[in-house]
Parts: structure tokens; C-alpha cells; sequence
């Protein structure tokens, strides 16, 4: 086998396309190019070619891996189950467009999530501990959650319950905390019901009710509902 052509991309001209005995075989960007050392006219084994392809697969998978992360931080569960259901996706395609593909074709030649994700992380790229925290801070500033609300989202998005129960401490411990649970469970009643009379007993059940649904336990509920009953 030998590559015929390298051909710039036009959509992206640090990408190449690789042509293999005048059919396209993968798609690489530059330095990848450099590094595995290609040029027209070289000669290549079945094992280099396939060397070649799994090369383009992986830097497919992890610009794919980036892009989901320009959206927002992610948890190592959220990336690795997305770039999960992309190879699931991708399989899929492969088996419709051949019957009886090879057992091993698609598992040898495509990078496991693994491999994306430790790549990912040695760039900084993924750590469950700076998400917890960014995740905490949006939830207090934007959904007005409490603590109980917040851990079982966290949870739900794989992150250990240990480093959630210690981001939650060092947060109360090096008073990074910009808001106590009261203060914030108190601006979402006041959110909810605005200018609602607290000494009504059915208003207090309501917010009772709204506020428990946020994540706050009981007594930071009460302690709550009692001081707006008091001033109001």
C-alpha cells in the first residue's frame, strides 16, 4: 500500500485528508501528520494504516470531547457518556452500511473513552473537584438551591459523594461560601411568593412545601418561614 495524495482540507486547512492507493483513508490534522512522519508516495503495512486510521478516530473523539466542553464545564461521567454514545452511534452506522462486518474492525481501529478522557485531564480539561465547585456556584446563584438539592444533582452526575461532602466543607471552612442556606433559601421564598403575607398559615405550608422541593432541610425551613412570619 502506498499514500497517493495529502490534501488540505477546505473547511479546515490544518486538517489533511490521507489518500491510500488513491482512496481517502483518514482525516489528519497537521501536527498529527508530522508526527507520524506522512508523505506522498510513502509506502505503508496493513499495521501502519490501521495506526493511521485509530489516529484520526481518537483526534475526531477528543475535538469532539472539546466542543462539548465549550458549552460548559462537564464531570468525567457526563464527557465519558457522551463520547460513549457517539461510538454507539458511529458502530450503528458501520453495521447498517456493511452485513457482516469483521468482529474486531471496529473495536481495534476506534480510541476507547478512556483514552480521550485521560488526555483531557493531563490538559486540565477534566476535573470533577473544579466542576463540583462551579457547579455548586451556579446552583446558588442562579437556581437558589439548597445544599441536599445540590449534592444528589452531583451525584446523579457522577461526581464522588466524598469529594462532594469535602468541596462542600473546605467551601464553609475557608469561608468561600458566599451565602449561608438561610440567607439563600430565604431570597428563594421571597423569589416565589414576593409580597405573600408568611402569618398565613396555607402561605406558610406553600412555602414550606416550595422550599423542601429546593433542597433545604427542615430546619433551615422553619428557621426561615418563622423569622418572615415574625417581621411580616
Amino acid at each position: 500500500m502506498q499514500i497517493t495524495r495529502l490534501e488540505s482540507q477546505k473547511k479546515d486547512p490544518n486538517r489533511v485528508n490521507v489518500y491510500v492507493d488513491g482512496k481517502f483513508a483518514a482525516g489528519l490534522n497537521l501536527n498529527e501528520i508530522a508526527r507520524l512522519g506522512l508523505y506522498n508516495g510513502q509506502e505503508i503495512t496493513r499495521t501502519e494504516l490501521d495506526k493511521i486510521v485509530k489516529e484520526s478516530e481518537f483526534g475526531k473523539l477528543f475535538n469532539a470531547a472539546v466542543n462539548f466542553l465549550s458549552f460548559r464545564p462537564r464531570s468525567e461521567k457526563e464527557i465519558r457518556d457522551y463520547l460513549k454514545k457517539r461510538i454507539k452511534g458511529k458502530e450503528s452506522r458501520i453495521k447498517k452500511k456493511k452485513e457482516s462486518p469483521p468482529d474486531s474492525e471496529f473495536q481495534k481501529l476506534n480510541p476507547s473513552t478512556t483514552e480521550v478522557i485521560t488526555k483531557l485531564s493531563t490538559l486540565g480539561q477534566v476535573n470533577d473537584e473544579a466542576f463540583a465547585r462551579w457547579f455548586i456556584d451556579q446552583r446558588h446563584e442562579f437556581k437558589l438551591e439548597g445544599e441536599r438539592a445540590i449534592k444528589y444533582e452531583l451525584l446523579k452526575k457522577g461526581v464522588d459523594r466524598k469529594l462532594i461532602d469535602r468541596v462542600f466543607a473546605s467551601s464553609e471552612d475557608a469561608g468561600n461560601k458566599t451565602e449561608t442556606e438561610e440567607t439563600l433559601a430565604r431570597r428563594a421564598v421571597k423569589k416565589k411568593f414576593k409580597t405573600a403575607d408568611f402569618c398565613d398559615r396555607k402561605t406558610k405550608i406553600k412555602a414550606q412545601r416550595f422550599l423542601l422541593s429546593r433542597g433545604f432541610n427542615w430546619e433551615t425551613v422553619s428557621s426561615v418561614i418563622e423569622k418572615l412570619s415574625k417581621k411580616d
